[in-house]
């Protein structure tokens, strides 16, 4: 991409992620400058070490931006011109997600103000600010080929309630693209979005113990997991002139094309039914009841479910504590029971099914627990359901108490990795 060499290139939110990555790129591609804005100056020493230790001829330029202001996008826009005499091409990938911890139905009810906000003033307001001032600064230099990429993401190739406002503002920023393409051609001025599926970003392995978890968790899906530099091969590839004949469209990356809005719908005579591709494809939740008392602060809720062809087998999702309230992974691996770590249940009551069925239970989260039961004497698979709760008493009874809200958040997990 000889294109690249010698231009200069402005980007939002790159100074960790895919920003960074892209921003590597340029750099072996031997851009003449790049000019970062971003929301965190933290990260700013690591990532101009980074760049100047592939590039060191490459001018690299960081200012404290928010997106979501008009004021600093256009400083930020006007000083990048001003200190590099061009812009050649931009790359807006700032973006964020909110998943609320309420448990309100219809589930677009948990979106508050505040929340909904946030993430459509930097995910859609952010990009029309960013580009404004791209297209404005652009046309006040001389005609030559420049290029424009916003970053969706494979959320604006599906719809998911469970991750509503970001799925609605990353479906606006392919319209957007696409839209203002057609006035932005004759201007020597392509626009195009990228739409990535489930990369090795901070956020998305945020969700993980580490990233050997998410790569086998994602290719249990048939997804595999991107590398950040391989999205940032299409990036560089629409920004350069090899890609001219590019304008106005939407490139899924990786899974985007195919993946579904997630391994869980919720139906009307349904808990929730898992897809034909779900993970848990091997049981359906059926009836439902709450019985009591294990330990202080425990709740036991015992699901009834279709027989599971696994025997002896365990699967979990319990709290970690760095992910404040958005703190449950999803599934990854079919362990055996006895784990390390956890806490027995010392006390028991119920009718079914046998005590014989109930695990351990770690101390700070929740936990599902599926095995055969043989001592129930019945032809489903009891699945135990342990939440810890501060507000449980010593004794817990109500249909459902504590299903429900593990439904929403496993619908909202099922599809996190999607995002960038």
């Amino acid at each position: 991409m000889a294109s690249i060499a010698g231009k200069v290139f402005a980007l939002t939110g790159a100074s960790s992620g895919l920003g960074l990555a892209t921003c590597c790129r340029l750099a072996r591609l031997n851009a003449r400058a790049i000019s970062i804005g971003d929301i965190n100056p933290g990260l700013f020493d690591s990532a101009r070490k980074k760049l100047q230790s592939i590039n060191p001829d490459m001018q690299v330029s960081m200012t404290k931006v928010d997106v979501a202001s008009s004021l600093d996008v256009n400083a930020w826009i006007k000083d990048t011109v001003n200190t590099f005499d061009d812009l050649d091409g931009a790359v807006n990938c700032a973006g964020v997600i909110n998943m609320s911890a309420n448990q309100q139905t219809p589930l677009f009810l948990n979106e508050t103000d505040e929340t909904w906000s946030r993430v459509v003033n930097v995910n859609l307001t952010g990009i029309l600010y960013s580009m404004r001032a791209q297209v404005k600064a652009m046309m006040e230099l001389p005609k030559a080929p420049r290029s424009i990429v916003n970053i969706a993401s494979a959320a604006s190739l599906f719809h998911d309630p469970t991750i509503l406002s970001y799925c609605v503002t990353k479906h606006a920023v392919a319209c957007l693209t696409t839209t203002v393409s057609k006035e932005l051609g004759p201007l020597g001025i392509r626009l195009n979005a990228v739409s990535p599926s489930a990369t090795k970003t901070g956020m998305a392995l945020s969700w993980y113990k580490d990233e050997e978890e998410a790569e086998a968790d994602m290719a249990r899906r048939g997804v595999i997991l991107l590398d950040p530099e391989r999205v940032a091969e299409t990036i560089t590839w629409l920004l350069s002139e090899d890609s001219t004949g590019i304008n106005g469209v939407n490139v899924p990356v990786g899974a985007s094309a195919s993946y579904d809005s997630g391994y869980w719908t919720p139906t009307t005579t349904s808990y929730w039914t898992p897809t034909t591709t779900s993970y848990w494809s091997y049981w359906t939740p059926s009836t439902t009841y709450v019985t009591s008392y294990t330990q202080a602060n425990v709740i036991v809720t015992v699901t009834s479910v279709l027989p599971c062809p696994v025997t002896s087998t365990v699967v979990y999702w319990e709290c970690c504590d760095q992910c404040e309230n958005n703190c449950y992974n999803p599934p990854t691996v079919y362990q055996p029971t006895g784990w390390v770590g956890t806490t027995t249940v010392t006390s028991y009551t119920t009718t079914t099914p046998a005590p014989e069925a109930v695990q351990t239970i770690t101390s700070n989260g929740l936990v599902i627990v599926m095995v055969e039961s043989t001592g129930a004497q019945q032809s489903a698979t009891p699945s135990v359901v342990y939440e810890v709760s501060n507000e449980a008493g010593p004794l817990q009874e109500g249909l459902m108490s504590s299903l429900w809200p593990m439904g929403i958040m496993l619908g909202a997990i099922a599809t996190i990795m999607i995002m960038l």
